[in-house]
């Protein structure tokens, strides 16, 4: 009788396990069968899967936070590294240049055959209007201007030496800028101590110029032709500017004030001298 007993028992139990068995190999093929479909337990559940932070990466070994950093840095942070990769791919640059030159000076109009040149060197940041909304294109340009403007487009070099001229001084304005132009040879002053920084600049005085900062540059400045002979004020040029002017009528930074006249003693304008320096600039492109 109680080896029937035991014999029961020993069924029972050997029952009871293989049940047993049986349903943890089933719990175990629910839970894989549960990961496949929803990804992978580490994800977390507030922010979503990984995936769909915008990375496209598709790995499933990311952080539990979503591959956030654990300051609790949010989805803003990357869209904030969205833009700033926008920025230095260009695409906010190309939408600054297709955008529309707006006209801040009400005394340059379009009908003026100094519009283009006006819109050119505001736009590129090489002359600024005399007030916000005046231009005064008519205005003489001093020397000391023109020099800064070239200073200026140089990345304002780190200045060597003292001033050798007796009105200039470092302090001044326009004091680094004529040094800088006097240490590279391209100005001289209207005598050995004098600059003469506040006189009016004339044409022939900015073709010199102009041309000894193209040979600073080294640009070359080996012209032939002598279209400036055909101008009947050609022998008003001085002496020193003559080859200044030949090179600049041959480059075409220079047109005559008519078409038999280049009036080089002419005090030039700021819509002459902005001229000037653009068609200089976009022939050295």
């Amino acid at each position: 009788m109680n080896k029937k007993i035991l014999a029961i028992v020993l069924c029972l139990a050997m029952l009871i396990s293989s049940l047993a068995v049986s349903a943890y190999a089933a719990t175990i093929d629910v839970e894989i069968d549960l990961s496949d479909l929803f990804g992978p337990s580490e994800s977390d559940p507030e922010t979503g899967d990984s995936e769909n932070e915008g990375t496209g990466t598709g790995s499933t070994t990311k952080p539990s936070t979503g591959n956030k950093p654990s300051t609790g840095t949010t989805t803003r942070d990357e869209e904030d590294e969205d833009e700033d990769e926008d920025i230095f791919t260009g695409e906010e640059t190309k939408k600054d240049e297709t955008k529309e030159w707006t006209n801040p000076f009400t005394d340059v109009k379009e009908s003026d055959w100094y519009y283009e040149t006006v819109k050119y060197v505001s736009e590129n940041g090489i002359f600024n209007g005399m007030t916000e909304d005046t231009f005064v294109p008519g205005s003489e340009l001093t020397r000391a201007m023109l020099v800064t403007v070239l200073y200026r487009a140089e990345g304002s070099p780190r200045i060597e030496s003292d001033s050798k001229f007796s009105d200039i001084d470092l302090e001044d304005w326009f004091g680094a800028p004529v040094i800088w132009a006097a240490e590279n040879g391209i100005v001289n002053g209207i005598s050995e101590t004098e600059f003469a920084p506040n006189n009016a600049i004339t044409r022939e005085q900015i073709a010199a110029i102009m041309y000894r900062y193209a040979q600073a540059k080294k640009y070359d400045t080996t012209q032939g032709g002598m279209a400036v002979r055909e101008y009947e004020d050609y022998e008003t040029i001085s002496s020193w500017a003559k080859e200044a002017m030949q090179w600049a009528v041959n480059t075409k930074l220079i047109n005559g004030k008519t078409a038999t006249t280049v009036n080089p003693q002419d005090k030039a304008t700021r819509a002459e001298a902005a001229t000037i320096i653009m068609r200089f600039i976009e022939a050295n492109k």
